[in-house]
């Protein structure tokens, strides 16, 4: 606590105590739950995935990928499965729900489903970064040994190659 204020007095930064919790195990921050040494999705926000029929427009399609796109640091290989919805939202392109945005769309819901869970990070301990190259889209995840000994993620990022990336030699 004497820590996170020297840094706001640092910053010059304030607080109204009136909407300061302290000494809570559990908060919402930014449609976050945070609890000691995790991060996970708000559940009100994930009620809605579970109804959420596919889109049926392109209007459809870009407000689940905004929703999506706001927890995509919870889900591994995020941009390899909102690509065949992408494709979708490109201009002159023809809106065409297939068999292939149709199964993203559901795997994707799948994913938010399962709930993940975050490791907070620990200074303390090592990292190990997975990476994984496409020709047009990358995919890394940090990882710390939480307390079970198991390897658990602590974030996910994504990132689809432009047209000029996509042209760059990948070595290993």
């Amino acid at each position: 606590m004497r820590h996170v204020l020297k840094r706001l007095r640092e910053n010059d930064l304030y607080l109204k105590p009136e909407k300061c919790k302290f000494e809570v195990t559990k908060t919402l921050f930014l449609g976050m739950v945070i609890t000691p040494g995790h991060i996970s999705m708000d559940e009100t926000k994930l009620a809605r995935i579970k109804d959420w029929e596919a889109p049926k427009t392109v209007k459809g399609v870009r407000s689940f990928l905004r929703f999506a796109n706001f927890y995509r640091k919870f889900i591994g290989k995020y941009v390899e499965l909102v690509h065949p919805l992408h494709e979708l939202t490109k201009k002159d392109m023809k809106f065409e729900w297939m068999k292939i945005q149709d199964v993203a769309f559901n795997v994707l819901k799948a994913k938010f489903l399962q709930r993940p869970i975050l490791q907070m990070p620990d200074d303390e301990k090592p990292f190990i970064i997975e990476a994984d190259v496409l020709k047009w889209a990358m995919g890394v995840v940090l990882k710390q040994q939480g307390s079970d000994g198991e390897l658990h993620p602590c974030g996910y990022i994504s990132h689809t190659f432009t047209q000029t990336e996509q042209n760059y030699e990948i070595y290993d």
